[in-house]
């Protein structure tokens, strides 16, 4: 859950921006693909710093993309959303009811994927 969290997070720009210094730093201390196994097998902060330098990257190159694709994933992402939306509403399941039992459970609704 905190991999996806924190890619979440890592479209903020303005996060990117507090994050970029220590980035740079280390695609500059990288000196061969066995030097960045080892860099990011050393520290967590490393892979996380990547892999949200990556999630950045992903998310302002989809506007790079043609058109008719960009309309084509942005519906998908849309009908997800509501999707996701009616069967929590069929679950009936409220913000608190979702927020206890991630705690419990450390998952998002169960109602969801049994649904799916």
């Amino acid at each position: 859950m905190a991999v996806i969290e924190r890619s979440i997070l890592a479209t903020d720009l303005a996060l990117h921006f507090r994050d970029a210094p220590a980035l740079s730093a280390l695609a500059s201390a990288v000196q061969s693909q066995d030097h960045l196994k080892m860099l990011l097998a050393e520290k967590s902060e490393n892979k996380a710093l990547l892999q949200s330098g990556l999630m950045t990257a992903a998310d302002l190159g989809a506007v790079t993309k043609p058109w008719n694709i960009h309309k084509h994933v942005s519906a998908l992402i849309a009908e997800e959303f509501w999707t996701q939306g009616d069967i929590e509403r069929r679950c009936t399941i409220t913000k608190a009811q979702k927020k206890l039992k991630y705690d419990r459970t450390g998952r998002s609704a169960k109602c969801v994927t049994h649904s799916l």
